[in-house]
Order: C-alpha cells, then sequence, then structure tokens
C-alpha cells in the first residue's frame, strides 16, 4: 500500500511531465458555516463587505484595497434578499443595474487558493466562475449548492430582516484550490432578468487550506457539495460527497512535497 506521502510525491512528478501547455486544477465547495453565519471561520483572510458604499451606487473599476479590483459592482441597502447584518451588499444582475452584461469580474493582484461569500437569495441562476490566467479553473452555479443545504438555511437570517424570503436560502460559501490549484481571477454572473445573484462579505486567503499555521486540521471544514476537476480542459464535476476528495496533506507532508519538486528540477537543470 502507498503512503500517503508517497502518493502526493508521485502526484508532483506527475505534473512536472506533463506536456507545455497543459494546465490542470481541483476545486471543491463546501458549507463550512453554520445556518445564520455570513463570515468565514478561516483564519488570516481579508474581507470586502461594501459597506462604505451608498444605497443605489454603481461602481466600475471598484478597488479592494491590497486585494483587487472589481470591473463594475451595483451596492444597495440590506432588504429581505441580503445584506449581512443589516449592511450594504452587492448584486449582479440586469434587473439590478448592471445593465445588458450582469456581470461583475474581481481580478486579483496575486494568486489565492481561497474565495468565500455569504450567498443570499439563491436561486438557480447564480454562477460563480475561477480563471487562472486565461484557463477556467471552475464554474459553479448554485442549483447543486441549493438541493444539498438543509431547510435550516431557508430564509434571511439577519436582524430586521430575520425569517423573510422563507422559500430561499442563505449561507456562506467557502471554495477550496486543491493539490497546488490557485486563481486570480473571479466571475460572479446572474444571465437572468427574473433574478439577482446577491453576495456580501467577499472573503480571501493566499495559502491553501492546511498551509496556514492557524488551520485546524487536516480535512477541509464542512460539508462537501461539489468539486470540479480539470484536466487540461476537461472538467469533471463530482457531486457524491461520499467520493468528493476533502483531505489535505499535512504540513510535513507538504515539505517534502515541495522538496521532491525541488529535487526533480533540480536534476532537470543538471542534464540541461
Amino acid at each position: 500500500m502507498i503512503s500517503k506521502i508517497g502518493i502526493f510525491a508521485i502526484t508532483a512528478l506527475a505534473l512536472t511531465s506533463l506536456p507545455a501547455g497543459a494546465f490542470t486544477s481541483d476545486m471543491v465547495l463546501t458549507y463550512a458555516e453554520s445556518p445564520g453565519a455570513t463570515n468565514s471561520s478561516l483564519p488570516d483572510t481579508s474581507i470586502f463587505t461594501f459597506n462604505g458604499y451608498s444605497n443605489g451606487t454603481h461602481i466600475t473599476n471598484a478597488v479592494w484595497t491590497g486585494v483587487g479590483t472589481y470591473s463594475q459592482i451595483y451596492v444597495i441597502n440590506a432588504n429581505q434578499y441580503g445584506g449581512a447584518n443589516g449592511t450594504p451588499y452587492s448584486v449582479e444582475s440586469a434587473k439590478a443595474g448592471l445593465g445588458g452584461n450582469p456581470t461583475a469580474t474581481l481580478t486579483l493582484n496575486t494568486s489565492v487558493a481561497y474565495f468565500g461569500l455569504w450567498w443570499s437569495a439563491g436561486d438557480p441562476n447564480n454562477f460563480l466562475s475561477f480563471y487562472s490566467g486565461n484557463n477556467l479553473v471552475a464554474s459553479f452555479n448554485t442549483t447543486n449548492l441549493f438541493n444539498a443545504l438543509p431547510s435550516t438555511y431557508l430564509g434571511n437570517p439577519t436582524p430586521g430582516y430575520k425569517g423573510l424570503d422563507n422559500t430561499e436560502k442563505f449561507a456562506f460559501l467557502n471554495f477550496y484550490g486543491l493539490d497546488g490549484t490557485t486563481f486570480d481571477k473571479i466571475v460572479l454572473s446572474d444571465p437572468s432578468t427574473l433574478s439577482g445573484f446577491e453576495s456580501d462579505n467577499h472573503t480571501v486567503r493566499d495559502a491553501a487550506f492546511g498551509q496556514d499555521p492557524n488551520d485546524v486540521g487536516t480535512t477541509l471544514p464542512g460539508i462537501p457539495v461539489e468539486e470540479i476537476i480539470n484536466n487540461n480542459g476537461s472538467q469533471t464535476i463530482v457531486t457524491n460527497t461520499a467520493q468528493i476528495q476533502t483531505s489535505v496533506p499535512e504540513p510535513g507532508t507538504i515539505a517534502l512535497l515541495g522538496l521532491a519538486g525541488a529535487l526533480v528540477l533540480g536534476r532537470r537543470l543538471r542534464r540541461s
């Protein structure tokens, strides 16, 4: 039986032998936060709350200081459909003021391995797409999540609006890059004119789960909903929770994985 360390070392060797231009990635969507939670429990993150904007503000090139820039955002005051803890939130939809191009693209200053957001009033027309350069890492819509979340997530949980919109679900979502997967662009969209993509408390972290000294455990927190594995442009979508990869290498394993990659690179340099 191959040890866990052996498996990850073999993975490192395999990746170094991929043909030029090949692109692989692995992302898992989980809902790690309890019903009513509007923030991530992950340590050492950066958060964008939209709280500095007034109601009905449509902004292009909105800067998230030190993190990145949104192509456009449309911000409205809290209501039954969103606004964490009664504060303003962002909406992506044609109906909500973004015109004929109902998307908001967040271009990050550096690549990251984690993104989270408080997703509210969820419906099947919400899409999140992650890119590394021009390569699509993974694209998620909320249909699978809507079906996976139990009824305890129904209805707005925030003060002043608690219990309203009780036919739609509200949850803080976590998107983790695994096996070295990172991304530097996120596109939020809702192509329907009958709904909106309401979200708040956008959250990022450079380090993958298990690579931050304050992370606890070696298994992704929460219940897995969907995994998307990209192998040179061919995407596999896994929704069976028993089959979704949720383990990450322990810190010692990560160090050995890096060492294995360095040894391979060193051998190649000596041969050149």
